[in-house]
């Protein structure tokens, strides 16, 4: 564990020996080497042991695969139980309830993806593609050692699970099958991604641009959904879509997308850029879409969740590449510069990430930092290491470059032959100054 970001160079040493040329963690170092015990000893000078979590707590049954590939530090047992014949819901019961198995999912292949593209990790892709091809028997095959299991999993069956609050909260994890379809050739991995469309209660209406975040009880689509959404559930759903048309082409996937974002911004969008709130006499959850065009009456003290803006951002920046609507990071800015650099606080802590849930929105309301183990903390750790990624793009061709955002940096362009540099104190002043250094035509578009 580094107190800074590691260089590609030093990722990569670290696939030869244990540390590379890195010398070890410099918060923490845990070989994980132990033979037995319930300590990992910190190699660095800090003696930051850490205690090892007994994995088979419980019946020893639930840790036996049923399809090979399975990997998670839950059973796979919590993952299967979510569809037929037990459906089971969120909640705190261990053994029959579920807690948003496959968002977990998502966040370890997501991480194996990375290390393959930034270090050329061939153990990494084997990893996550043999967690692909255990994915998909799990939505075709199902439960299938359970004693009432009818057979495999059908439409209707999906339908049913990616309604449920919570427990059928899959984060983005339809969008890292269509990368594993590219990099294999498996057409399986992209019907694994499609197995995902919530088509009951909500993916039609996003192709149709019928808006329905919000209906009344008598109204409410699908057989379990909510008749108000919770956002973070679904804006992550949505950036997956938009990864299923970048590499199947079909164009429902891209209209759902661009339609749902535009349901929430501007109708549902605070100016900080924020979403969530709470509508007086019927949503004391701030983690809620709120009513379209009311968002004054939405403004609450829990205010706005944090990770529903980096999910926010994911999508307008997604969306960006496709149509290179300024827009997008107009939006993207107003996010970025208020809400996710203030979800950090300004000290040092080894207890916890000190990172927000919620951003208040009322009078007088301060912000609370924290938050080990939840969805903000985890969203919250990668936000602060990737504020350059969105400053500048350029198009496939390298004939012009965006400058998206007003950031003191400076763009060393080699292919061009061009070095780009911005001055500016902005959002506390209002000028910048962009040089720029290369001989030749480049159009330049702010």
């Amino acid at each position: 564990m580094f107190n800074r970001a590691l260089t590609a160079a030093e990722v990569q040493s670290m696939q030869i020996s244990p540390s590379g040329t890195t010398e070890g963690g410099n918060i923490a170092w845990y070989k994980c080497d132990e033979e037995d015990g319930t300590t990992l000893s910190d190699a660095s000078p800090n003696s930051r042991d850490a205690g090892i979590v007994a994995a088979t707590e419980g019946d020893a049954s639930l840790w036996t695969p049923t399809y090979p590939g399975y990997l998670a530090a839950l059973p796979e047992d919590t993952v299967l139980r979510l569809g037929p014949p037990r459906w089971a819901v969120y909640g705190g019961d261990k053994d029959t309830n579920t807690w948003a198995p496959w968002y977990t999912q998502h966040k370890i292949m997501r991480g194996l993806l990375d290390a393959y593209y930034n270090t050329d990790n061939k153990q990494a892709l084997d990893v996550v593609t043999k967690m692909a091809d255990w994915a998909y028997l799990a939505l075709t095959r199902g439960d299938k050692n359970h004693p009432d299991y009818k057979g495999n999993l059908t439409r209707d069956d999906l339908n049913y699970m990616w309604d449920l609050y919570i427990a059928g909260e899959f984060g983005g994890v339809n969008g890292v099958f269509p990368e594993i379809y590219d990099l294999t050739g498996d057409a399986e991995h992209l019907d694994t991604a499609k197995a995902f469309d919530n088509r009951e209660s909500l993916f039609g209406a996003a192709v149709q641009d019928d808006d329905i975040l919000v209906v009344t009880p008598d109204k409410i689509p699908g057989r379990r959904r909510q008749a108000r959404l919770h956002a973070n559930t679904h804006v992550p759903q949505f950036i997956g879509y938009l990864r299923v048309f970048e590499y199947s082409g079909e164009q429902d996937y891209f209209d759902a997308a661009r339609n749902f974002y535009h349901w929430v911004v501007p109708h549902r969008e605070f100016a900080s850029g924020g979403v969530g709130g709470s509508y007086p006499g019927s949503n004391t959850n701030a983690e809620l879409f709120q009513n379209r065009d009311n968002i004054a009456n939405a403004i609450a003290k829990d205010g706005a969740e944090t990770c529903t803006t980096y999910n926010m951002l994911k999508l307008a920046r997604n969306l960006f590449l496709h149509e290179h609507n300024a827009t997008y990071m107009d939006n993207y800015e107003r996010g970025l510069f208020n809400m996710i650099p203030g979800s950090r606080a300004d000290t040092s802590n080894t207890a916890n990430p000190q990172l927000t849930y919620f951003q208040p929105l009322t009078p007088g309301s301060n912000r609370n930092y924290g938050n080990t183990g939840t969805c903000c903390g985890g969203s919250g750790l990668e936000s602060h290491t990737k504020y350059q990624e969105t400053v500048y793009f350029r198009t496939a061709d390298n004939s012009a470059l965006w400058i998206n955002l007003f950031v003191p940096t400076v763009l060393t362009w080699t292919e061009k032959g061009f070095t780009v540099s911005q001055e500016t104190e902005f959002p506390r002043g209002d000028t910048v100054k962009v040089t720029m250094d290369g001989n030749g035509q480049l159009d330049v578009n702010l």
